[in-house]
């Protein structure tokens, strides 16, 4: 972690926090509809990413959230592929 060049204490970045959760909640709030589009889809796992960089090396607490984070990222992902997968067979039926 980064340490303010006058003072020397490590900086907190709850700010930076603060400002991904936020974007996490706009974005569930403006994208998380049915059939919303894959673009829709990144955006929402855009701002869960985002969260994790601001996290960068975080504590036993933050650590937790990071997972559990990552764990609905996963979950996006696997959501889109099975889109896709499912479009595709659309595709190739008569």
């Amino acid at each position: 972690m980064a340490n303010c060049t006058n003072c020397k204490q490590p900086f907190q970045n709850q700010l930076s926090i603060d400002l991904a959760s936020s974007f996490i909640s706009f974005t569930e709030e403006a994208y998380d509809h049915a059939g919303n589009s894959k673009w829709d889809k990144m955006k929402k796992m855009i701002a869960h990413q985002l969260k994790i960089c601001a996290m960068g090396n975080s504590n036993e607490i933050q650590k937790v959230e990071k997972v559990r984070i990552i764990n609905k990222l996963l979950f996006f992902v696997d959501g889109c592929t099975n889109e896709a997968r499912h479009q595709d067979e659309e595709l190739d039926s008569p």
